[in-house]
């Protein structure tokens, strides 16, 4: 009888668990734009079209003002990873993150297990009945 009675408060404190939300913390969305200079400080021109036939975030590092589509560099968009290098070995390895305006994307956590957080009646007058059970 007692053993039954364990059984059904252990199945009672499941069955009345509250579920925990999972926690979130923010992390910031990044955006990448080129790198100001390449290695040999050649600045890069912000108004350069991408006429290199390829995607990604494209920079353009002319040794000359305005003689745009020689020396350039192509970084992914996601990761900021250099993909290609159109400028003599000169690109830097990555382009420059920055936080995107508008604030933060929520990640989801693991939520820890369901626990209990306080006995209902049925549970306490279970407690009462195996304690005068006991004696």
């Amino acid at each position: 009888m007692l053993l039954s009675q364990l059984g059904f408060l252990i199945f009672a404190s499941l069955v009345t668990a509250k579920p925990i939300r999972p926690k979130t913390s923010p992390v910031p969305c990044l955006e990448y734009t080129c790198p100001k200079t390449d290695s040999a400080n050649f600045p890069v021109d912000p108004n350069a079209p991408n006429n290199s036939g390829q995607s990604g975030l494209y920079c353009d590092y002319p040794p000359v003002p305005g003689a745009t589509g020689d020396f350039y560099c192509i970084y992914n968009p996601t990761t900021g990873s250099l993909t290609l290098d159109h400028n003599a070995g000169l690109c830097p390895p990555n382009a420059i993150a920055n936080p995107k305006k508008g604030g933060t994307k929520r990640s989801q956590k693991i939520s820890p297990p369901n626990v209990a957080s306080e006995p209902n009646s049925a549970y306490k007058k279970m407690i009462k009945r195996v304690g005068r059970d006991a004696n």
